[in-house]
């Protein structure tokens, strides 16, 4: 029977619901088999793991007519009904291979073994729905509280600062009353470890990457589960698939910031900036709205690396980069530009408001107090170009071009100051 189950479940198109055992493992609470339905309807044969005296059932048997038609008519699809579900993908003339999901019994619900299916299966359908580390893990926290009934999930990020709240489903039952001295101590010994407690029990269990703590998994129970001592295994097995899904995640928005951002200043790069201007050139098009371009220079910085040395530039840049961010609105994109330029683009801003973030960011770069390495103290200052979608470029080339001019005009006006472009520059014809 196993040897039929693996030769069927080879043939079996992927792309019915996304079912594929080829292992050859019986997921609990299924069934297989080879089904003849004839062309009225009746159904001929059967073999695999289903019990022909199931078919009896009358439910299954209008699931298997309405299933039949259809799949001579669409190809692979599915029905469900009552508890019971059908996947069925043509295999020969009238011949279907159909994937039986089996209405469960109670007792068989708090069984162990189905308690774990039905955790790895929702788990599973959360572990594909993103591929950054916050949103999934928020995904696989409410999957794990809903497959196994519990009070509370959190999932903890190990980063620099220690311990980081990645994501959580809500507050633990006794998480207030109780000082916080377990998670202190397991990070000592990260050990999977489990205490009992009248208000529900809790669980520790470590994410790992090898020798690597990641994380850490947080399980509270309901008060009185009576079954979240007995699911210790399972909280291990799934603690293992968070492992794997958080370290690919980690791995993945490694690589998505070394795309994305500056690798000196670790602000956005001139990449996303062109990534981020061209949308913001699409949306204003769209919605005849407006935007602001600032281009931006840091003042005699050539003179100050041959002065100081690069490393003290490379500094300086990194405290711009960091002064920018801080000073511009919510929305707005700092990146940036190349050597010691940088860029501003900001979304839905007219000449006043434009002019506005654009002088604070320049009071905030001439704010900075700066000490030298050999101890001499630098006034940093950085001049300022503004350019207005539509008024100085309705494209990326001549927005930016705009504004570089403008920003040419405030350094040949002795630097350290925020100049607009010429209203009456030529524009570049719609």
């Amino acid at each position: 029977m196993r040897s039929l189950f693996t030769a069927l479940s080879r043939l079996w198109s992927p792309k019915t619901q996304g079912v594929s055992y080829a292992d050859g493992a019986i997921p609990d609470g299924m069934a297989v088999g080879l089904i003849e339905v004839m062309l009225d309807g009746r159904i001929g044969q059967s073999s695999g793991t289903l019990p022909l005296e199931v078919l009896h059932d009358h439910t299954l048997a209008s699931l298997l007519g309405e299933v039949a038609q259809r799949a001579r008519q669409t190809g692979p699809c599915s029905a469900t009904g009552e508890g019971w579900a059908v996947h069925a993908t043509p295999f020969a003339k009238s011949v279907w291979i159909l994937l039986f999901e089996l209405p469960v019994a109670e007792n068989t619900r708090n069984d162990p073994v189905y308690r774990e299916a039905q955790a790895l299966k929702r788990v599973g359908r959360a572990l594909t729905m993103h591929s950054t580390a916050q949103p999934m893990c928020l995904q696989v926290a409410f999957a794990i509280k809903g497959a196994l009934d519990l009070a509370c999930v959190k999932v903890w990020e190990v980063g620099g600062a220690g311990l980081g709240d990645l994501a959580r489903t809500g507050p633990a039952p006794n998480e207030r009353q109780m000082p916080d001295q377990h998670l202190s101590k397991f990070m000592l010994h990260p050990l999977a470890q489990w205490w009992e407690h009248p208000e529900g029990h809790r669980a520790l269990l470590p994410l790992h990457s090898g020798e690597t703590l990641l994380g850490v998994l947080e399980l509270w129970s309901k008060p009185s589960d009576p079954f979240f001592v007995a699911d210790r295994a399972i909280h291990i097995t799934l603690a293992e698939q968070v492992s794997l899904a958080l370290r690919s995640a980690q791995a993945f928005e490694s690589v998505e910031r070394l795309a994305t951002t500056d690798p000196l200043t670790g602000i956005s790069n001139h990449r996303t900036m062109q990534d981020f201007l061209s949308r913001l050139l699409k949306e204003s098009v769209r919605s005849s709205g407006g935007f602001a371009a600032v281009m931006i220079d840091v003042d005699h910085f050539r003179k100050f690396n041959e002065e100081e040395g690069h490393d003290a530039g490379d500094d300086v840049l990194k405290k711009v980069a960091h002064t920018l961010v801080k000073s511009v609105r919510s929305g707005d994109l700092a990146a940036r530009y190349g050597g010691e330029e940088f860029t501003l683009l900001l979304p839905g801003a007219r000449y006043q408001e434009a002019m506005d973030v654009a002088e604070r960011c320049r009071k905030a770069i001439e704010s900075i107090p700066y000490v030298t390495p050999a101890g001499r103290h630098k006034k940093i200052t950085a001049s300022f170009g503004v350019a207005l979608f539509a008024e100085h470029g309705r494209s990326a080339e001549t927005l930016l071009k705009s504004a570089d001019e403008a920003l040419y005009q405030s350094k040949h006006a002795g630097r350290n100051r925020v100049t607009c472009a010429d209203h009456r520059s030529k524009l570049e014809s719609a």
